[in-house]
């Protein structure tokens, strides 16, 4: 899915009005922003540029008929006016789960991965342990207190993490020039 079609999305398989007046709303602490706009602006651009160069990017969402309800998709047939839908993760996507989502839909190592908390380790760790190609790991420290709500304390965590692990730390405050855009700011 491309990043632009975001407003597009239906989540859980929700009202779509309630959806897009959602996307419309503004986070809480934050001026100048809209849910359907709350995106690190660098992480879009590095998808971006993996995208421009054939690197595939994955998520894991089931995937229901508009119509289907609770039913499970053995046992529902799609109807004519049905639509599929996005819904919700298949498996809860943290830890173990996610390093066995990514051989489940890619079949082997990655060699780039991204993450912003210990829900993603197991992921950093299969993608640089025994890999046959160079591969890296990125985690994001949400470090920022000025752009964003980030926390210092768990930021430090992390980096240390980083550092006993061979993953590479990545500052929002240090690394980052903008985060949502330069007219964007913290209210609070």
């Amino acid at each position: 899915m491309g990043l632009g079609s975001w407003r597009d999305v239906r989540f859980g398989g929700g009202n779509e009005a309630y959806t897009r007046i959602f996307m419309e709303t503004s986070p809480e602490g934050m001026k100048n922003l809209k849910w359907g706009e709350a995106f690190y602006l660098p992480m879009v651009e590095a998808f971006s540029c993996l995208n421009a160069n054939q690197f595939k990017i994955f998520t894991d969402a089931r995937h229901p008929a508009l119509h289907q309800g609770d039913t499970n998709g053995v046992n529902y047939l799609c109807t004519k006016d049905d639509k599929v839908l996005r819904g919700e993760f298949i498996l809860k996507d943290l830890k173990m789960n996610k390093a066995s989502n990514i051989v489940r839909e890619i079949g082997k190592q990655p060699v780039l991965a991204f993450g912003n908390s210990s829900g993603n380790f197991s992921m950093f760790n299969y993608t640089i342990t025994n890999n046959n190609y160079p591969a890296l790991t990125f985690a994001l420290l949400c470090d920022d207190t000025k752009r964003e709500f980030g926390s210092p304390k768990r930021a430090e965590k992390l980096r240390q993490t980083c550092a006993e692990s061979g993953w590479i730390p990545v500052s929002m405050r240090d690394d980052f020039k903008t985060i949502y855009g330069d007219n964007v700011t913290r209210t609070k």
